[in-house]
């Protein structure tokens, strides 16, 4: 075995990229709730890097499925056998209400909200952000019963993070009742739609990149060029004839 070691120095890589990396205090204003599906990272990061505000100040957390990893616990709590844990296999039953297939991954939910209170206590977060993305294994396996089916539908997403924002403003006698929460759904060409705002005033956010942000001068400078080509048409042509 070598007993070299090697060093890698993410700011200095951040640097080099013109990344800054923010240092503040309390250290995150959002708690980010994503999927584990490897695909949408790199679209999520973006997003986040790209915040203003929100870069450097949130806590991250992925479980498989998102908003629906967290609701089907609740729903599911006692379809498996008392005592039972993931073996590997979802376990074939459903609740009453007939909302999911094959639930089995259970206290998912009590995990989420236990880091969700840390979040609070530690960090002092404000914001709660959901990112569902849309062809996702959990959904297909869980919700739609179906692992070879599609999912792309977008509203499927947005009921489960309305759920779970609702969930999350009545848990434990309101505990979390003063968090903000916003939802956003993905698509697999790395667009990300917001698709759920409870209207509070929580942490603000904005489309980077859009065409409408990135392009707001082009009006503008159509108008100063079209005055200046009227004055000239107007009296520049006139005195030169």
């Amino acid at each position: 075995m070598s007993n070299n070691t090697q060093v890698v120095t993410p700011p200095q890589f951040l640097a080099n990229a013109g990344i800054a990396v923010p240092n503040f205090s309390p250290p995150a204003k959002v708690l980010v709730l994503g999927c584990i599906d490897p695909r949408f990272a790199a679209y999520l990061e973006w997003f986040l890097v790209n915040q203003k505000g929100v870069f450097g100040q949130y806590d991250l957390f992925t479980l498989a499925g998102a908003s629906l990893g967290v609701n089907q616990a609740e729903a599911g709590e006692g379809a498996a056998s008392a005592g039972a844990e993931y073996s590997g296999e979802l376990w074939d039953t459903a609740p009453a209400d007939g909302n999911y297939h094959n639930v089995g991954l259970l206290h998912w939910d009590s995990v989420f909200y236990q880091h969700l209170g840390l979040a609070v206590d530690l960090h002092s977060i404000t914001d709660v952000w959901i990112f569902d993305h849309l062809d996702c294994g959990a959904y297909k396996i869980i919700k739609f019963n179906d692992p070879t089916g599609p999912d792309t539908d977008i509203r499927a997403h947005s009921d489960e993070i309305a759920r779970l924002a609702l969930n999350l403003s009545t848990f434990n006698l309101g505990q979390f009742s003063s968090l903000k929460v916003k939802g956003f759904v993905m698509n697999l060409n790395g667009d990300i739609f917001k698709v759920y705002d409870d209207g509070a005033n929580g942490i603000n956010f904005y489309s980077p990149g859009s065409s409408s942000s990135a392009l707001w001068w082009i009006l503008p400078s159509v108008l100063v060029v079209f005055i200046a080509v009227f004055i000239y048409v107007k009296y520049g042509m006139k005195k030169r004839f």
